[in-house]
């Protein structure tokens, strides 16, 4: 079964928590389900992840498994009702991101703390978002928080 990335749903991840990217005779944004440990050994993955708002409300997601643990390799995606939310961006986040996250998470929400589950010999990785991450000058990872101190 191949799933294009972007058709990836919760339900998708609580059938299969690992999900990998097989390479090869597909197109390069598909990944499949991870069922064997040799699935996982050479492969991009996508585990399966729990994420937690500071006001405790739970949302599943994944992250991209990665032996780094920085946020531009783990790209953390939290489903929220039907929507995949990366906090990852390929640029500065302007202010219609910052209003959009805004209206899903309230100040009270943050930082939203994560953590994914171990399969397969993955250990668990953890994390906290403190707001929209993305790749700055000199390849330096920023953090743009959503709700800045007033």
């Amino acid at each position: 079964m191949l799933k294009e990335i972007y058709d990836i749903k919760l339900s998708d991840l609580i059938e299969y928590p690992v999900w990998y990217f097989p390479m090869g005779d597909c197109i390069e944004d598909q990944v499949k389900p991870a069922l064997t440990q040799e699935d996982v050994d050479s492969y991009k993955t996508l585990v399966r992840t729990t994420f937690e708002t500071n006001d405790k409300i739970k949302h599943g997601g994944y992250i991209y498994w990665m032996k780094s643990e920085e946020i531009c390799y783990l790209q953390p995606f939290l489903f929220f009702e039907n929507l995949a939310l990366c906090f990852y961006l390929p640029f500065p986040p302007d202010e219609e991101d910052l209003s959009y996250f805004k209206n899903l998470f309230p100040k009270e929400s943050w930082p939203i703390k994560f953590e994914s589950e171990e399969h397969f010999g993955l250990k668990s990785i953890k994390g906290s978002l403190e707001g929209l991450y993305y790749l700055g000058e000199d390849n330096k990872v920023c953090c743009q928080k959503v709700w800045e101190d007033s």
